[in-house]
């Protein structure tokens, strides 16, 4: 129910109208049908029973006319001398009985009959009995299709007709044809042996089947005892034509009703072996799909007038209701509340006009949100410079003082640190007020800085860093990197004394990647949990256990500001294994920013 109502929502406005249109314009057209659908059922059924009618007939006369082959082709094979004087050659005819002219009439016997049975495909096999041979000689078409106890040689040794006969022998409920011609001696006229073939159920099946036009009919082969030769068809109904011996009817086609259903029964009698062929016909099988379909078509004539009233209301509420929700939306973003959104559950125009107030709101409350960040950011940093001490114009310059006094003494260490020192504190003092410098820029005040540490530390630190040089043009903020390096030596290697800083610079899918890592203290999973918290949620609180979220927080939010969400920070760590934070910065955004 739910996927009707989802598809229903998709559709767009301009087809549900046309629909409304398309369904004004067929009703018309559906009570004409009503109107000629009984009529049109009776002349598909007579047409229909008078085109079976004529199939039969054409079954009947194909069947007729391959028996009379069947019996010329007894008659030639008869009358053909060479036949006789092989018969003549049965060694058991003659007193002497010799195993050789035995084996070599058998051998030219069996020849003879696998020459004829295989000529004709309307026969199974074909066999010989000789009056003084108690041997019976046979040919079939299929290995074990036979069985010489099955064959009823008894029978067709009694039959001295001089003529083509016809048995039918039941076996296991199936009932076979056998044509059966007594041999007699030309001169004698004294009878010599019996040939009996037996006719292919498959190929009377095939004579029958053309018949056939669907499920609702059924063509039988039947004895005039009522024993059923073959069926033809997918409704086969045997208690129909035995419980009413229908075997036993003239020729025509008669109606009957059995069980409530309707049933044509059509009957030809093939002459030549006095078998009946009857074809069933169901008219209820026929006609149900036109009767289906006149129900259908009545209910829907019946409910046509609530369907008109239902589908306008519908419709109103469809494109009205839709639009009134947008407007109360619209009034609480005036009243202030910016994050209003409305549930989207469709794809045409108006799931359109709603993504895009949904974004439109979004947007609106980023702009916002960005434009009160910025200025909280801006008043903390005015609030922090008031609240230094020293003039920091002062202090570089007496810091330049104190470096050429040092190189006048010949401290060159001590002034070499002091050197590092000016050229941080002038960095910090941005007094060319550039934003965004170049990542070469950017690693000599990582150099500088990490040239003092490594003073205090001496080598109970190693810094090391790897940078892509197809990188060092781009741009990105200022002084981005040197608060992730401070945090990695206060709050990972100082704990422990020593340590390793790694500093990696690369570029990977359109994105900047700064990496630093170390090999110190690191954070159990609660703080590493508080601190990915803080970042997500951008709040700068520091937890019990020190400041080291402040610094990457503030570093978070100056990216969230610059680039939006296409920038973030990661962090990894390890309790006594060390702690990696992972800047990404969009690469095309990094270059246009500096640019």
């Amino acid at each position: 129910m739910l996927n009707l109502l989802q598809k229903y929502y998709d559709i767009s406005i301009k087809k549900k109208l046309i629909a409304l249109a398309l369904t004004m314009l067929l009703y018309p057209i559906l009570l004409v049908i009503f109107f000629g659908v009984y009529n049109n059922e009776r002349i598909i059924k007579n047409r229909f029973i008078n085109y079976v009618e004529n199939n039969v007939l054409g079954a009947k006369m194909r069947i007729v006319n391959e028996i009379k082959d069947m019996e010329r082709f007894f008659q030639d094979m008869l009358y053909n001398i060479d036949i006789y004087e092989l018969f003549k050659t049965n060694p058991l005819g003659h007193q002497e009985q010799d195993s050789i002219a035995k084996y070599h009439f058998k051998r030219n016997m069996e020849k003879y009959l696998n020459s004829t049975i295989y000529t004709r495909q309307e026969f199974d096999y074909i066999t010989v009995q000789f009056v003084k041979d108690p041997s019976v000689y046979y040919a079939a078409k299929e290995t074990g299709f036979m069985a010489l106890s099955d064959i009823p040689t008894d029978i067709f040794n009694k039959i001295d007709d001089n003529k083509v006969n016809y048995y039918f022998d039941q076996v296991d409920d199936k009932v076979y044809i056998y044509l059966v011609r007594p041999v007699y001696d030309v001169e004698t006229f004294q009878k010599i042996a019996t040939i009996a073939i037996k006719v292919s159920n498959e190929f009377l099946e095939s004579m029958v089947g053309v018949t056939y036009q669907g499920q609702s009919e059924t063509t039988y082969l039947y004895t005039q005892d009522g024993h059923r030769i073959l069926a033809v068809g997918d409704q086969t109904n045997h208690q129909l034509i035995e419980s009413n011996q229908v075997y036993l009817d003239t020729d025509g086609t008669y109606k009957r009703k059995i069980d409530g259903v309707d049933y044509y029964t059509i009957i030809e009698t093939i002459d030549p072996i006095h078998v009946k062929m009857i074809t069933t016909v169901s008219t209820d099988t026929l006609t149900s799909d036109t009767r289906q379909v006149t129900r259908l078509i009545l209910l829907l004539c019946l409910v046509s007038i609530p369907i008109y009233i239902l589908l306008a209301n519908l419709l109103y509420r469809d494109i009205v209701s839709p639009f009134n929700i947008l407007v109360s939306k619209m009034q609480r973003i005036e009243k202030g509340e910016l994050n209003t959104l409305i549930p989207v559950e469709r794809n045409n125009e108006i799931g359109y006009v709603y993504r895009s107030f949904n974004r439109m709101s979004k947007r609106l409350k980023y702009l916002v949100d960005c434009v009160y960040k910025e200025e909280i950011t801006r008043k903390d940093a005015q609030i922090a410079a008031l609240q230094a001490q020293i003039n920091p114009h002062f202090l570089y310059n007496t810091l330049e003082t104190i470096n050429w006094k040092a190189q006048l003494s010949g401290q060159q260490d001590i002034a070499e640190m002091i050197q590092a020192l000016s050229k941080l504190m002038d960095a910090n003092m941005n007094r060319t007020g550039e934003k965004f410098i170049q990542v070469a820029d950017e690693i000599d005040h990582m150099n500088h800085y990490m040239y003092l540490i490594q003073k205090r530390y001496h080598k109970k630190i190693i810094y090391d860093k790897q940078i892509d040089p197809s990188v060092l043009s781009v741009q990105l903020p200022k002084l981005i990197i040197q608060p992730l390096m401070e945090n990695a030596i206060n709050h990972g290697i100082e704990p422990i004394g020593r340590g390793r800083v790694s500093l990696h610079i690369y570029a990977q899918d359109e994105q900047l990647i700064i990496c630093v890592e170390d090999d110190g203290n690191g954070m159990n999973a609660e703080k590493l949990s508080f601190i990915r918290h803080q970042l997500k949620e951008q709040q700068n609180q520091e937890d019990e256990k020190g400041g080291q979220s402040i610094g990457l927080v503030n570093v978070s939010r100056r990216l969230r500001l610059i680039y939006g969400n296409q920038a973030y920070v990661t962090i990894d760590s390890e309790e006594n294994k060390g702690t990696k934070v992972t800047l990404i910065l969009p690469l095309a955004m990094v270059e246009q920013k500096g640019g």
